[in-house]
């Protein structure tokens, strides 16, 4: 099964955002490329509702979605056939799916949020076969270079959004979903080949020593992981990581150190321009 790759787009970002969004055929995150129309939905973690609407609207599913917050769960419930408001991590939710089966289950940017994700998992794939997950890569090059400089600074979203408590790497996440007798059939995870873009802004230049055993890191350039889970014991299917070429990598480094030229230079102009003015005031 073929493997895809894609750079990150504005839809995806978002999911860690609070803009207010319509998904459409044509602006959709990865995660819901797999979802098939007419299908059974267990969605936890809806949010605001955004990819429950479209499941509705555009691929015309039949959405459960379990939702902590009773406001949230208020306008997901003008999507989705039913909404139980529940913790997931309390697992109370349960008592509601009994002798339901699902065609997807749907972990869009939430198991990073639970206590204990393997417990959850172990639990909903009695409820279904697939399990469709969306995870923050804690092994994200800009993550590393944030260390080297003695920084783990939390962010209001993003790879260190100040509600995540649990951190995945491809290898844990994998361990973890193993334990569940889940494999990975298919994955479209989320590139983001320059830590400079990161909400952290880290550049691979300022590390030139270091620089290149973090940037061939397995996954390094993997802001993302978005995998398609099923029951299978099949090992064609085991993922490989994704790995950025020795050519790639320094096309990073001339284009950081021309955009950092360039920044310098628009800085140096500004303030040349700010003691002119002074010195006219004067």
């Amino acid at each position: 099964m073929g493997v895809t790759r894609t750079r990150v787009i504005s839809c995806q970002m978002k999911i860690y955002g609070t803009d207010q969004i319509v998904y459409t055929p044509n602006n959709i995150p990865q995660i819901l490329m797999w979802v098939k129309p007419n299908s059974r939905v267990l969605e936890f973690g809806p949010g605001m509702g955004y990819m429950t609407r479209y499941m509705k609207e555009q691929l015309h599913c039949h959405v459960v979605a379990v939702e902590i917050n009773p406001v949230m769960a208020e306008t997901i419930a003008l999507y989705a056939e039913q909404v139980i408001v529940s913790n997931i991590d309390t697992g109370s939710w349960e008592q509601e799916l009994q002798g339901r089966y699902f065609d997807y289950i749907l972990f869009a940017d939430v198991l990073e949020h639970l206590r204990n994700p393997l417990g959850t998992l172990q639990t909903v794939v009695r409820y279904g076969d697939c399990i469709l997950t969306s995870v923050p890569n804690i092994g994200h090059s800009s993550i590393i270079l944030s260390l080297l400089e003695g920084e783990f600074e939390y962010q209001n979203m993003g790879l260190l959004d100040d509600t995540h408590i649990r951190f995945f790497t491809r290898k844990s996440l994998v361990d973890m979903t193993g334990k569940c007798g889940l494999t990975c059939t298919d994955n479209k995870d989320t590139i983001l080949m320059y830590p400079s873009s990161s909400e952290f802004h880290k550049y691979y230049s300022s590390h030139i020593g270091a620089s290149w055993a973090i940037a061939k890191t397995p996954d390094s350039a993997v802001y993302q992981f978005v995998d398609r889970w099923e029951k299978k014991n099949d090992t064609r299917y085991r993922r490989k990581p994704y790995k950025i070429s020795f050519v790639r990598y320094l096309k990073i480094i001339v284009s950081e150190v021309i955009r950092r030229v360039v920044f310098s230079s628009k800085h140096l102009r500004e303030n040349k321009r700010i003691r002119r003015f002074w010195q006219q005031v004067k």
